[in-house]
């Protein structure tokens, strides 16, 4: 099995995920302990069956997209990506800019909500999005939300069950039902903080 190691804060503390499934183990000092951690805000949509690559923000994504890459793995994947600004925010940029060249990466949606007047977040690329969003995760492809759970994830679920209701012409209540379809597939997961 690969893992892709990333060093801690800490001294003797590591993270490695694990490229086949995506998972984050947290090895210390004295042995292996499974965590789920996540700290930075962006989300991501992907149609690779049986990835569950929960987070520490959007870096085991970026280990994700490695992955395919290696492997020439076919499937799609889609980041949405955001947080306040472009300049000094927009983590691995240029890693994204190169996996959507080669292919490793489908597409990107990215918002940065302080570098306009008005405040543009990850739920607005959503619903711009939201036909060709629907589409993916009635094809099968797996939703996952990494960051702020006060906010952030809730809006990011709303907007969903929205984008369900408007998409499909159903009435709310049974968009709420879609989504709920998804948790209960675990094909909706969050990992928030």
């Amino acid at each position: 099995v690969q893992h892709v190691i990333y060093e801690g804060s800490n001294s003797g503390e590591f993270y490695a995920i694990n490229l086949s499934t995506g998972a984050v183990i947290w090895k210390e000092f004295l042995g292996f302990e499974a965590k789920t951690l996540c700290r930075a805000q962006g989300f991501y949509a992907a149609a690779a069956s049986g990835i569950d690559p929960t987070s520490m923000g959007v870096a085991p994504f970026r280990a994700f997209v490695q992955e395919r890459r290696a492997t020439q793995a076919k499937g799609r994947s889609w980041l949405f990506f955001g947080d306040r600004q472009f300049t000094h925010d927009f983590l691995y940029q240029l890693d994204w800019q190169e996996a959507l060249k080669d292919g490793a990466l489908t597409r990107m949606d990215v918002a940065f909500s302080r570098d306009t007047p008005e405040k543009i977040y990850i739920q607005h690329k959503m619903w711009e999005q939201r036909r060709e969003l629907i589409e993916w995760l009635e094809g099968g492809a797996h939703f996952y939300v990494c960051g702020d759970a006060k906010a952030m994830a809730k809006d990011v679920r709303v907007t969903l069950v929205r984008a369900y209701a408007d998409v499909k012409a159903l009435p709310p209540e049974a968009a709420e039902q879609a989504v709920a379809s998804l948790e209960r597939d675990k094909r909706y997961l969050q990992d928030t903080y």
